[in-house]
């Protein structure tokens, strides 16, 4: 290289002293392209052919690493995930761009914030079917099928409180609501599909409640002034300090199934992609995302490894 840059200067030297300087410019150009033009053929060869993206937070970026596992494992193609880009309308428009090629997305967020539709089903079949029509319908996305879990509100209480007053549903409260203690977030309270339709949807009310800032109520369960709280559903938490959550038998909370959202126009390159991401339908329980989000979030490991060694546990991986 300094041989050719020694001939180079030795060459616009010879022409500097001529009249003109156009010849100078063009050695000196046909020089910057010699180096740079093959060092940017060669950085976008050596790109990823996809982008995973994700929202905040550890369960995204372990669902996203479990896409890249299964396709680098099943095809040639190379995969980068970008976990934690932010809220939901940033990572929108990253998949609208082309800046991502797919990412973990739930029904209720596309029917409720995304297509923002009022009337809406409860009932997770037709959730999610109005979420897959509608996404495709507006913006040509495909919504793939979607995972076990369900990532929505719920209410949790301590396991051996559970245990000892048989209780497993919303419903059973019921026996205790004059007696326990809630302490729900403010957001949680004011909602329709929180606790303010909770006595419509249960026909009864709890006796003893009281508003809290959203990271407060773990920690009211842990210093025994309160005995359930409202928690998202995959939350570690609820494996850190062994809670139970209630079933919602009565449907008061809204189905937020996860699965792939994907550019149709990466679908049309690479069709294999459909059957590959969708062996996680009806797969991952709640318990099992609690486990995992609580590896990644309390005990610190690292997103791919616990995505790897969960894909392996369940099958879809050899080690």
């Amino acid at each position: 290289m300094a041989l050719f840059f020694d001939g180079i200067l030795r060459v616009t030297e010879r022409l500097s002293k001529r009249s003109s300087y156009k010849p100078v410019l063009a050695v000196i150009g046909l020089a910057l392209a010699i180096i740079f033009v093959p060092m940017l053929a060669m950085r976008g060869s050596i790109g990823p052919d996809l982008v995973v993206g994700g929202k905040m937070g550890a369960e995204p970026e372990i669902v996203g690493n479990m896409y890249k596992h299964l396709i680098e494992d099943e095809t040639d193609l190379t995969v980068e995930v970008q976990g934690n880009l932010g809220a939901t309308d940033f990572v929108f428009n990253a998949l609208r761009v082309g800046d991502i090629d797919v990412y973990p997305e739930f029904s209720g967020t596309i029917v409720g914030e995304l297509l923002a539709l009022d009337d809406f089903s409860y009932d997770p079949d037709e959730a999610y079917e109005q979420a897959r029509e509608g996404i495709y319908d507006e913006y040509q996305f495909r919504f793939l099928e979607p995972m076990l879990y369900n990532n929505t509100y719920a209410i949790a209480v301590p396991r051996d409180k559970a245990e000892e007053n048989n209780i497993e549903t919303i419903s059973d409260l019921e026996s205790v609501k004059d007696d326990w203690r809630f302490g729900f977030s403010f957001e949680f309270i004011d909602r329709q599909d929180g606790y303010a339709g909770f006595p419509d949807r249960y026909g009864f009310e709890l006796a003893n409640v009281s508003s809290l800032d959203v990271s407060a109520g773990i920690r009211a369960i842990e210093s025994e002034n309160i005995e359930g709280t409202d928690v998202f559903s995959t939350d570690p938490q609820i494996v850190e300090n062994d809670l139970v959550v209630l079933e919602d038998d009565e449907s008061l909370f809204p189905p937020y199934q996860g699965a792939p959202l994907i550019r149709e126009e990466t679908l049309e390159q690479y069709p294999e992609l459909e059957d590959i991401l969708n062996q996680l339908a009806g797969k991952i329980s709640e318990e099992d995302i609690q486990e995992l989000n609580y590896l990644v979030d309390i005990e610190d490991e690292n997103p791919s490894d616990v995505a790897r060694d969960y894909l392996v546990e369940i099958g879809l991986l050899t080690e």
